[in-house]
């Protein structure tokens, strides 16, 4: 009979690297608009900040980067998956900037909107950079 290895769901969230570029992306201008956002639901914040940084900061081009990063150091994830290509071969969107965010729907709504807020300045200031270049 095999013995069955349990995982906490808690051991196994990829972390996003906070050591980026801050002159690339600067979160500290909207630390009040969070402030305000998030009230004194600290993980709210945080969890905008993580998104932002994964989506925006340029660290990362798609979920296997991040995978990669995490799976070097985290021993629950070396536990789950032997190897990192076993990790990867379990990925639906490796290829793309994906996630998931776990919280309660009025918590995740929260958590979207505070990050495309945050990212919106930064989306149209690309968009109008390609359309003066193709215009």
């Amino acid at each position: 009979m095999e013995s069955k290895i349990v995982f906490n769901q808690k051991d196994l969230i990829l972390k996003v690297n906070e050591n980026y570029n801050r002159s690339c992306l600067n979160l500290d201008k909207w630390e009040r608009f969070l402030d305000i956002l998030c009230g004194d639901r600290v993980y709210q914040k945080e969890a905008i900040k993580s998104a932002v940084v994964y989506l925006a900061s340029g660290m990362y081009n798609s979920l296997a980067d991040i995978v990669e990063e995490n799976y070097r150091n985290n021993s629950e994830l070396m536990k789950k998956y032997l190897k990192l290509d076993d990790y990867k071969k379990s990925l639906q969107i490796k290829d793309k900037l994906f996630a998931n965010i776990d919280l309660a729907t009025g918590e995740r709504v929260i958590i979207v909107m505070g990050a495309v807020n945050v990212m919106k300045p930064r989306v149209s200031g690309t968009l109008n950079k390609y359309i003066l270049c193709i215009a």
